[in-house]
């Protein structure tokens, strides 16, 4: 699954603009969209601020405990900024 919150102005291409918006969010799960690329808009799924939480707390719980895990087995979460004030 990824996550996506962006700013961006949908520009009415199948891509995220460069104007500023309110928030959005997005999500994307490989695993039922087989074939489908990540760089189009069209195979994000929009979502609500609470959804997109819900998918992160759910994925999160699939986590093994870090505590008693041993280093090498742990799964982590990355979160990534990309273009940050940059168009």
């Amino acid at each position: 699954m990824r996550w996506l919150i962006t700013n961006r102005k949908l520009d009415g291409t199948d891509s995220f603009g460069c104007d500023l918006a309110p928030l959005t969010f997005w999500t994307f799960d490989p695993a039922t969209a087989p074939g489908a690329k990540i760089t189009l808009r069209s195979s994000w799924t929009q979502r609500t601020l609470d959804q997109l939480r819900d998918t992160l707390v759910a994925a999160a719980n699939t986590f093994p405990d870090p505590r008693v895990t041993p280093t090498e087995t742990q799964k982590h979460l990355a979160l990534f900024i990309h273009g940050y004030d940059n168009d």
